[in-house]
């Protein structure tokens, strides 16, 4: 990386010749990871660990679709509306199995 594009990367514009980091593909990216490591959390901690984080990563899903959702065109906002929903739904149900083993 050069002295310019240094510069550019700290003023916080996308450097030139390089395709800029898209915040929301990766805060989707880790979820899914997060989603994915998750059973092996479990696995090697307990189910309670698994739960934490499957529960962490389906509302930040659930939140992210939501966001999608209101920016897409009508087809596909209804969806991603949908997705959100379903992720809403298995978050709550993670949290409550998380509560019921946490007491």
């Amino acid at each position: 990386m050069t002295d310019r594009e240094r510069e550019v990367k700290r003023a916080g514009q996308p450097v030139p010749g390089r395709p800029p980091v898209d915040r929301t593909r990766l805060a989707g990216c880790l979820f899914g990871g997060a989603m994915a490591a998750a059973p092996f959390l479990a696995l090697l901690y307990g189910p309670t660990a698994g739960l934490a984080v499957a529960t962490a990563a389906l509302a930040a899903t659930a939140a992210l679709s939501a966001d999608a959702a209101r920016a897409a065109p009508p087809a596909a906002g209804r969806r991603l509306r949908v997705a959100a929903a379903v992720n809403g739904a298995l978050a709550m149900a993670c949290l409550a199995a998380l509560l019921v083993g946490l007491g």
